[in-house]
């Protein structure tokens, strides 16, 4: 059975620390490595993909790039990343500091796609021991031959523990939510980042 990383109140560095530490020998919680990037491996969850048009142009796609880079899609369900600033490479492995009311849910992710290209940019994490999810999340850039450039998030996961399943109708509640709200960070940074 899968242990919940919980903690009382905010977590100190050093605890930070501590669990990324043993996160990063982990290996991911699922078999699927790869299917929100890559449709021909196959997912025993439904991909689900959703996206948002952030605007046009190489000034919209660079500014977008600096937030992802900056982890700013996550602010928007007002989690942070450990180490902060973390880079956006394959093999990476981050915890995801989540508040929860009186409690903080430290969901460790590894990096397992990561893409830097003219016209597209994103990566791809998945679950490690002690997340509450088991599967992966891939948030991608990409601009389209018109210029326009979209934000687009697919994720395949379910509940991680028995527990978590018997409430699975209010876990995609929040889910469907912290899309939006990712969706939401992404294009109020884009348009923050353009005022003179």
């Amino acid at each position: 059975m899968t242990r919940l990383l919980l903690r009382a109140g905010r977590p100190d560095e050093t605890a930070l620390a501590r669990v990324l530490h043993q996160s990063s020998i982990g290996r991911p919680t699922y078999d699927f490595v790869g299917a929100t990037v890559d449709s021909s491996i196959p997912s025993p969850y439904a991909v689900r993909e959703h996206h948002r048009d952030l605007g046009r142009g190489d000034d919209v796609f660079a500014s977008a790039v600096r937030g992802m880079r900056a982890w700013v899609q996550h602010r928007g369900v007002l989690a942070r990343v450990h180490p902060a600033g973390a880079p956006l490479h394959e093999g990476g492995t981050v915890l995801v500091v989540l508040p929860a009311g009186p409690i903080v849910v430290l969901a460790p992710c590894r990096i397992i796609h990561a893409v830097d290209e003219a016209r597209r940019f994103g990566f791809a994490y998945g679950s490690l021991p002690g997340h509450p999810e088991t599967g992966e999340e891939a948030f991608l850039l990409d601009q389209l031959p018109d210029g326009t450039v979209r934000f687009t998030i697919r994720v395949s996961s379910r509940s991680s523990t028995p527990l978590l399943r018997l409430v699975e109708p209010v876990v995609a509640v929040f889910q469907r939510v912290a899309i939006a709200r990712y969706l939401g960070a992404m294009k109020s940074h884009v348009a923050a980042d353009r005022l003179p």
